[in-house]
């Protein structure tokens, strides 16, 4: 089955004179695609969806906020039945031990193949890329530089090998370009409530702060650094701190050094090239950069704020009271 919007659209919506259940939806996040942002929307909004015959389950006993940043869809891996209208949302589907042909993810959509649509976004290559590096040194412990880590960046290999499994076992899918959405909600909500999307918006709680920011160069840098010492270790995260006092900091230029760029287009042609015949014209993807992006010269300067050097020195004492 392919899994483009006017697919998907097709067995989304439903006839009003029809009594059949409402489909649901799996949102299964292809990382550093919006995924924390939907998650925090759908949470806030939860109320709001009732009242539009769609829900947001988030467990026994478990009011909305508290999911954490992977959303509710461990959920769907437990659940025996769906009344309809259920969302699920989470980025730890994107694992390798769910992206499999035998994992109990793809046993469980075939279970409810007839009445659920997997929803994923993708982004644009070097935009992705960037994004999970950093990802990547602020949360997994990486202290790998941007060049060596674009030998094991294989995101869009993962994709390719799901889109593939879901379209040989004709679960229905539809997938979009985060990198042109203009707002990821809006999008997510024309999948789910396609003829009501415009009156869901008109009265939908949007997050006013960034979620899950991505650090500046000069933040990565030192997070990366001190990725080497400490490991992935919670007590050696100085971009939490740096969240936490300077959450709508803007990140910094993207620039990718042609090394990487010659890697990630070596690595990853075949998969992107499959990957386009699931989008739509106005989604594919591209594995040629704009030039401007590019970085000719190694990045060796980096700019802290006033604020970032109260940040560090806070962390420093910090450390040092709980080691004394």
């Amino acid at each position: 089955m392919i899994g483009t919007e006017a697919s998907a659209k097709r067995s989304i919506v439903q006839d009003p004179e029809m009594n059949e259940k409402r489909r649901s939806f799996l949102h299964v996040g292809h990382g550093k695609t919006g995924s924390s942002a939907l998650q925090d929307f759908l949470e806030v909004n939860a109320p709001l969806l009732e009242e539009f015959g769609l829900s947001y389950p988030t467990g026994r006993g478990g009011e909305a906020g508290k999911l954490g940043m992977s959303g509710n869809g461990m959920l769907f891996l437990d659940v025996d039945d769906l009344n309809g209208g259920e969302i699920f949302s989470s980025e730890l589907l994107f694992k390798d031990e769910y992206i499999d042909e035998k994992s109990v993810l793809i046993s469980k959509l075939m279970q409810f193949r007839d009445s659920l649509t997997v929803i994923i976004y993708t982004r644009d290559v070097y935009d992705h890329f960037v994004s999970s590096w950093g990802q990547s040194i602020k949360r997994g412990g990486e202290s790998h530089n941007i060049a060596q880590f674009a030998k094991k960046y294989r995101n869009f290999r993962k994709l390719r090998t799901f889109l593939e499994i879901l379209s040989k076992r004709d679960i229905d899918f539809v997938i979009k370009n985060y990198s042109r959405t203009g707002g990821i909600e809006a999008s997510f909500m024309s999948l789910v409530l396609p003829e009501n999307r415009d009156a869901f918006m008109a009265r939908a709680t949007l997050a006013t702060s960034k979620v899950n920011r991505s650090l500046t160069l000069a933040e990565l840098e030192l997070q990366r650094h001190m990725n080497k010492i400490f490991g992935n270790k919670p007590s050696g995260r100085i971009s939490e701190l740096f969240e936490k006092r300077l959450p709508d900091l803007p990140s910094d230029k993207l620039t990718v050094p042609q090394s990487a760029i010659s890697v990630i287009q070596r690595s990853n042609s075949d998969a992107i090239a499959k990957i386009n015949q699931y989008l739509n014209a106005d989604d594919r993807l591209s594995l040629d950069p704009d030039p401007s992006i590019i970085l000719d010269v190694e990045q060796t300067d980096y700019v802290f704020s006033a604020e970032h050097l109260e940040a560090i020195a806070r962390f420093c004492s910090n450390k040092v009271q709980r080691e004394s």
